[in-house]
């Protein structure tokens, strides 16, 4: 039976250099973890006593180096891959500071919500990505 996971995502707004387009950040996996090289929303498994919200604040914290509050819970995704079935809690955040940095990711970028389907991203994210989309684009 495959490993079940409650992973906390984090869909963080921001905007573009002036031009006032909504830009979420995305992560790109390290190419060594599982699911390596795929980019996602930023986040981590939630730990024993620990809230999906506090979960994404800490993760994006290590992760990232960035200070987050979460606003709005978006739809629940439930996924079976052959090495985990996962719950992924994605959470609308507002960025309230830091600068991001690749601490525990191999890369970080900000995309326009409407350009998120150039990069590849884990299958269980595809009905997140068109929730974004419609939410930001």
């Amino acid at each position: 039976m495959a490993e079940r996971v409650e992973v906390a995502l984090g869909v963080v707004r921001g905007r573009g250099a002036g031009d006032g387009v909504a830009r979420v950040l995305v992560s790109r996996r390290r190419e060594a973890a599982v699911l390596g090289g795929f980019w996602e929303f930023p986040g981590g498994k939630v730990e024993e006593n620990e809230s999906p919200e506090a979960c994404v604040v800490r993760e994006l914290r290590e992760e990232l180096g960035i200070e987050v509050r979460p606003v709005a819970a978006l739809g629940v995704i439930r996924h079976d891959y052959d090495h985990a079935a996962v719950t992924l809690r994605p959470y609308l955040c507002e960025w309230v500071g830091g600068e991001p940095e690749a601490r525990g990711v191999a890369a970080w970028a900000w995309v326009d919500a409407g350009q998120l389907d150039h990069h590849r991203f884990p299958p269980a994210n595809d009905g997140l990505l068109e929730e974004v989309r419609e939410l930001l684009g």
